[in-house]
C-alpha cells in the first residue's frame, strides 16, 4: 500500500471572484477547522505489481511478447516508440510535481505551524508570521471573534483566499490577482510574500503608504521585515539594502513636512514608495536619468516586471555597461553607438604619415628612372583601375626601353611592399612577366629616394600625385603623369581626406583620363587641369583613353528563348570602400519587388563582385540573392552567357565598366544616371541599357520596365551592345604613347 500526501485545493472559481477587502464564502470547505493535511490510501498504486511485466505493459499500452522473436521488426519499432513517449511523459510529470513540491514546501511548514498554534491554549498562541496583526484582524472582522475562531488559523486557511487582509497594508485579493504564479501555486498570499515575495520585489498592495491614517506600528512591522538578518545578501533585496544610502535619502527626499514620519524608516519608504516615484537610492545612481534614457527599462517597470531602474541596474544593467548617472559621452554612445569615438585622431596620424615629405638624395650616375607611385601592390585588390595601370605599364615598358628609362614601383600606402606574394598570385600570367625584373619597395622602407635630374613620376591616385609633386619639382619636368580614373574625393565623406584628395588634382600634372565621360566631368566642373587651363587641349595638355571591355559571349536568339530559368545578375559590392555602387539600394529594391510578386518562380538572383563568402539574402516570394566571389575571367565569361537582367549602379562621374560588359551579352541592364551621364548618354550606346535616377523609386521603376523588355528576345538580340574591338596592347601602343605621355617622358 502506497501513501500519498493530499493537500486540499482551492476552488478556482472562488479565486476569480475575489474582490478588494470583501470576504467571500469559503471556497475550500464548509468546516473552517478542517485538517489542512491528510494521508489517504492510494488504492490504485496497489493494483500494479512493479515486478509483473505483463501488468506493467498494460499500464503503458503495450502487449507483452508471447515468445522470443514473436514480434516483427515494424511492431518492435512501434513498441519502442510507445516506450519512449511513455518515458518522456513520466519525466515531464516528475518535473511538474517537483516544481509544485518546491512551491508549497515552505507554505506547508507555515500551515503546520498554524495548526500547532491552533491546538495550543489560547493564551500561548502566537502568529507565526509577524506581518499578521491579530488585534486589527479581530476589529476589522468581528465575526471571527464571535465564532470563536483562531484569527491567524482562519486567515491562513480561509481568509487569505477570500478577500480578508492580515493588516491594513497588505491587500490579499490584489496580491492574488496581480501575481498569477502565486494564485496558481495555492500558497497563502501573506505566506508567499513573507517567505519570498518581498525579496523578489513584489508589492503588498497597490498603494502602500498612501493612507496617512494608518498608525506607525503597522509600518514598523514592514521595516522589521526588510531588516531581517536572514535575507540573502546576494538576492535583489539584499543587494539594494546594502547599496542604499540612508543619510542621502533622508536629506534629499524626507525633509518635506508630509514626509517627516518616514525619517525613521528611510529604506522602507524607498522600497515601497520612493522607487515607484523615481527616487534615487544613493548619490551614485540617478533613477530619473536611468529610466528616462533606457526605454526597455521604462517599459519593464510599466509592465511591473521590475520595481525600478536601480533594480534593473543591479540585476543586469551594470553587467551590460549601462550608465548609472548622466555622462554626456555614455548617453550619446547608448543612442548613437560609436559617435563619441575620436577616430579622426587616428586618421590624423595616418594622413601625417602618408604625406610626410620624402627624404631625397641627388643621383649623378646619368641613369633615368620612371617612379610609379601607387597605394598598394596587391593582386587581390586589382580592380578595373589597377588593371588599366598595369596595362599602361606594359605599353610603357616597351617605350621606356627606347628612352633608357628604368621603371621602379614605389608603394605609398603599405608599410612594406610584398613583391613575392604578387608574383606567386600572378604566376603564369603576363603580370608576373611584367614585374619579375622590376624593383618594388615601400616608400617608407628606404631612408631616402635617390633622384636624378631627368627622372619622371607616374601616379596612380591624386594623393600619390601630391606626394610625388615636390620631388618632380626638383627635376627638369615638374609635371607628374597623373592617371585619373575617378574624381577620387567621392570615395570619402566630406572630410580631411576628401579635401586632401581634391588638392591632389591641383598639382602640376599631365592627366591621363580613363574615359571621355570623366574628362568631360572635370572640364565642366573646372577641376584639375581645367581649373588652371580652361582651354586645355587633348594630347597636348592631357590624354584620354576608353577602358577596354571584356566582350562577353553574345547570347543567341534561340538560347534566350529556350532557357526556362531566368538569371538576374547584380554587381554586388557590399564593402564600405565600394559605397558608390549603391548596394543597399539594390537589395532593398529587389526585396520590395520580389515580395510584391514582380518576379516569377523561375528567376534566380546572383551577386558578383564581393570580396568574401557571404550568406544569401532572403528577398521574399521564395527568392534569395546568392553571392559569388570574384570570378576568374574565363569563368565569368561562361557565366555571363546566361544573363537576362543585369543591375549595376555607380554614383560617381566615371561611367563604370560593368553595365556595358553585361550589355554585350544581350542582357537588359539597369544602371543610373549621373551629372555627366544623362539618359541620352546610354541610349546612344544601346537601348538595352535602361538608365534611372539614383533613387529607390527610380531603381524600382527601371527594374519593372526591364522585366518587360527581358521577354522581347528579338529586341534584346538586335540591340546587343557591340563595342569597338580593341585590346589593351592596341590601346596603349606606341602611337598613343608617343602622341601623349611621351611629352612628359622625353
Amino acid at each position: 500500500m502506497h501513501n500519498r500526501l493530499s493537500v486540499n485545493k482551492l476552488d478556482p472559481a472562488a479565486c476569480e471572484n475575489i474582490s478588494d477587502g470583501q470576504p467571500k464564502e469559503c471556497a475550500i470547505g464548509s468546516n473552517p477547522l478542517m485538517p489542512m493535511v491528510a494521508f489517504e490510501a492510494d488504492e490504485s498504486a496497489a493494483r500494479v505489481d512493479p515486478f509483473d511485466a505483463r501488468e506493467e505493459c498494460n499500464v503503458i499500452g503495450l502487449e507483452p511478447a508471447r515468445s522470443q522473436g514473436a514480434l516483427g521488426e515494424d511492431e518492435l519499432q512501434r513498441q519502442i516508440e510507445i516506450l519512449e513517449r511513455a518515458l518522456i511523459t513520466r519525466d515531464e510529470e516528475i518535473e511538474r510535481l517537483t516544481r509544485h513540491t518546491v512551491m508549497i514546501d515552505q507554505s506547508v511548514s507555515s500551515m503546520v505551524a498554524g495548526v500547532l498554534s491552533y491546538l495550543m491554549p489560547r493564551r500561548q498562541r502566537k502568529s507565526v508570521n509577524p506581518l499578521f496583526n491579530e488585534p486589527w484582524y479581530f476589529s476589522t472582522y468581528p465575526e471571527i471573534r464571535e465564532l470563536g475562531l483562531d484569527p491567524y488559523f482562519h486567515y491562513l486557511r480561509i481568509g487569505g483566499f477570500s478577500g480578508y487582509n492580515p493588516n491594513p497594508l497588505f491587500d490579499s485579493a490584489w496580491y492574488l490577482r496581480e501575481y498569477a504564479d502565486v494564485r496558481a501555486s495555492l500558497i497563502n498570499p501573506l505566506e508567499h510574500y513573507y517567505l519570498s515575495g518581498v525579496t523578489e520585489g513584489r508589492d503588498p498592495s497597490p498603494s502602500f503608504g498612501d493612507d496617512p491614517g494608518i498608525p506607525d506600528f503597522f509600518y514598523n512591522s514592514y521595516h522589521r521585515l526588510l531588516s531581517r538578518p536572514d535575507i540573502d545578501p546576494a538576492c535583489p533585496l539584499g543587494i539594494i539594502r546594502k547599496e542604499f544610502d540612508k543619510q542621502f535619502y533622508i536629506a534629499r527626499y524626507l525633509n518635506a513636512p508630509e514626509n517627516r514620519k518616514w525619517r525613521a524608516w528611510p529604506f522602507l519608504h524607498y522600497f515601497y514608495i520612493g522607487a515607484r516615484h523615481g527616487y534615487s537610492p544613493n548619490d551614485s545612481f540617478s533613477e530619473e536619468f536611468y529610466v528616462n534614457l533606457y526605454k526597455d527599462v521604462r517599459e519593464a517597470i510599466a509592465r511591473k516586471e521590475i520595481r525600478s531602474g536601480f533594480w534593473h541596474y543591479l540585476a543586469t544593467g551594470k553587467k551590460e555597461g549601462r550608465s548609472c548617472r548622466h555622462k554626456l559621452s555614455e548617453a550619446l554612445e547608448w543612442a548613437l553607438p560609436g559617435v563619441t569615438q575620436p577616430l579622426l585622431r587616428a586618421r590624423a596620424a595616418d594622413i601625417e604619415a602618408r604625406i610626410k615629405p620624402v627624404t631625397m638624395r641627388k643621383r649623378e650616375d646619368g641613369l633615368r628612372k620612371l617612379f610609379v607611385f601607387m597605394p598598394n601592390f596587391n593582386p587581390d585588390i586589382a580592380f578595373g583601375g589597377y588593371r588599366a595601370l598595369f596595362e599602361l605599364l606594359r605599353g610603357l615598358t616597351r617605350y621606356c626601353e627606347k628612352l633608357n628609362l628604368i621603371i621602379e614601383i614605389v608603394v605609398t600606402a603599405e608599410l612594406a611592399a610584398n613583391k613575392q606574394y604578387f608574383l606567386w598570385r600572378t604566376e603564369g600570367s603576363h603580370l608576373q612577366e611584367l614585374f619579375i625584373d622590376v624593383d618594388v619597395y615601400g616608400l617608407r622602407e628606404r631612408s631616402y629616394l635617390s633622384l636624378g635630374p631627368r627622372d619622371r613620376f607616374l601616379c596612380y591616385s591624386s594623393l600619390d600625385a601630391m606626394i610625388a609633386s615636390p620631388l618632380a619639382a626638383l627635376t627638369d619636368e615638374p609635371r607628374v603623369l597623373a592617371l585619373v580614373q575617378e574624381y577620387e574625393p567621392i570615395f570619402h565623406e566630406h572630410s580631411a581626406i576628401y579635401a586632401l584628395c581634391s588638392s591632389g588634382f591641383d598639382v602640376p600634372s599631365y592627366p591621363v583620363f580613363n574615359s571621355s565621360a570623366l574628362a568631360s566631368y572635370f572640364r565642366s566642373h573646372k577641376l584639375g587641369i581645367f581649373k588652371h587651363k580652361a582651354n586645355a587641349v587633348e594630347k597636348k595638355d592631357f590624354a584620354v583613353f576608353e577602358h577596354v571591355l571584356n566582350c562577353l559571349p553574345r547570347q543567341s536568339l534561340d538560347s534566350m528563348r529556350a532557357r526556362k530559368e531566368r538569371l538576374c545578375v547584380v554587381y554586388a559590392r557590399p564593402e564600405a570602400h565600394a559605397a558608390r555602387n549603391l548596394y543597399e539600394f539594390i537589395e532593398i529594391t529587389l526585396k520590395q519587388l520580389c515580395q510584391a510578386g514582380h518576379f516569377g518562380a523561375n528567376w534566380r538572383f546572383v551577386g558578383l563582385g564581393c570580396l568574401s563568402p557571404l550568406q544569401p539574402v532572403e528577398l521574399g516570394g521564395g527568392h534569395h540573392l546568392e553571392f559569388i566571389e570574384k570570378m576568374p575571367e574565363d569563368e565569368y565569361k561562361r557565366f555571363a552567357s546566361t544573363i537576362d537582367l543585369g543591375i549595376s549602379l555607380m554614383l560617381a562621374p566615371h561611367p563604370s565598366v560593368v553595365p556595358f560588359e553585361l550589355a554585350t551579352t544581350g542582357a537588359v541592364v539597369v544602371t543610373n544616371t549621373y551629372d555627366n551621364r544623362p539618359k541620352e548618354f546610354f541610349t546612344a550606346i544601346s537601348t538595352n541599357i535602361i538608365s534611372v535616377e539614383p533613387t529607390l523609386r527610380g531603381l524600382s521603376a527601371g527594374i519593372i520596365y526591364a522585366l518587360e523588355k527581358v521577354e522581347n528576345f528579338q529586341s534584346r538580340w538586335n540591340n546587343t551592345y557591340i563595342p569597338k574591338t580593341h585590346t589593351w596592347a592596341s590601346l596603349f601602343d606606341e602611337t598613343f604613347i608617343s602622341s601623349t605621355i611621351a611629352r612628359i617622358l622625353e
